[in-house]
């Protein structure tokens, strides 16, 4: 028997190029650093699902300039005054899109942005995949604190319909800019999303959070540290305590611990230390301050084969 495994790597990058209070910042040259990054994430990290923060449609059509076999998910909807900016790249060759939706989330007399929900289905395999993008309120929003506890506990209640639809094999990727670390009320309270492996198994209605492992530096200390250390994924020049937040983050529902073919490979799972303003260190600058993040989940086959001494 010859064992075969298939893998699927899921990423999220907040790109920085139209955030919705600030549209068409972004320069010629920030727009081509841009596409570099997403060609970089497709060709040398393999990814196969990229998830985008602060782009418009127009952003989308030209990243995806970078990756032509790739296939555009554009979830930039509007309710009122209410306007997402995330969006998706996707490989067509393993993915198909079953449906799609984005969910608003009512807040006194304001329409908040919940999450842009994907169902996708993988070549070979008929069982769909939810995976949800969201780009919650910045700290300079006001009242954001109540505000991402409230959609915490929203997403959860959509996360609790789907689970009791699939029996507890359900297929979820959260994904997204949430603006809190992972250690936050309203991910690790509301959105019930735990660095404990042994409590999600225990419970299809926990999600596993394997971004609690990058809330430090990267790299020990060492005298002779030759490379950069980073310590989140976020770069914030004004931070007190610390300039590093660990803000964007993959999560991943019970099923992907041992409840489907599909696994979680942690050790695969990580920040990718690619945007140049973070690279920069000190001399900060530019549109670019978010690192993007991938997680890989694998599912091994076995096949007749011949073996070999």
């Amino acid at each position: 028997m010859v064992a075969k495994v298939e893998r699927l790597i899921f990423a999220w990058w907040n790109t920085g190029i139209s955030p919705v209070a600030a549209r068409g910042r972004a320069s010629k040259e920030d727009l081509e650093t841009a596409k570099g990054i997403v060609s970089t994430l497709f060709r040398d990290s393999r990814v196969d699902f990229l998830g985008l923060g602060e782009v418009t449609r127009a952003d989308l059509d030209l990243l995806a300039g970078a990756v032509p076999e790739c296939s555009i998910y554009d979830g930039t909807l509007r309710e009122g005054r209410a306007q997402f900016d995330t969006g998706a790249l996707f490989n067509a060759e393993r993915f198909r899109i079953l449906d799609d939706t984005a969910t608003f989330q009512p807040h006194g007399t304001r329409m908040l942005k919940l999450a842009n929900r994907i169902d996708l289905t993988v070549a070979g395999d008929s069982h769909p995949f939810h995976v949800f993008l969201s780009h919650w309120p910045s700290h300079i929003v006001p009242d954001s604190e109540t505000i991402r506890i409230t959609l915490g506990a929203r997403l959860r209640s959509l996360l609790d319909e789907l689970i009791t639809e699939y029996n507890g094999d359900t297929r979820l990727i959260i994904m997204g800019d949430f603006n809190e670390e992972p250690f936050h009320e309203c991910l690790e309270n509301q959105l019930h999303a735990s660095r404990d492996r042994k409590l999600v198994t225990k419970s299809s209605s926990y999600l596993y959070n394997p971004f609690w492992r990058h809330l430090g530096e990267s790299q020990p200390y060492s005298q002779r540290l030759a490379r950069k250390s980073f310590a989140g994924t976020c770069f914030i020049g004004s931070g007190n305590a610390t300039r590093w937040k660990t803000v964007d983050q993959i999560m991943l529902s019970s099923a992907f611990l041992g409840r489907c073919p599909w696994h979680l490979n942690e050790e695969l799972t990580k920040i990718l230390y690619l945007t140049p303003r973070a690279v920069q260190g000190d001399a900060v600058g530019g549109i670019f301050d978010h690192f993007p993040v991938i997680a890989t989940i694998e599912k091994t086959t076995f096949e007749e084969g011949a073996t070999h001494d």
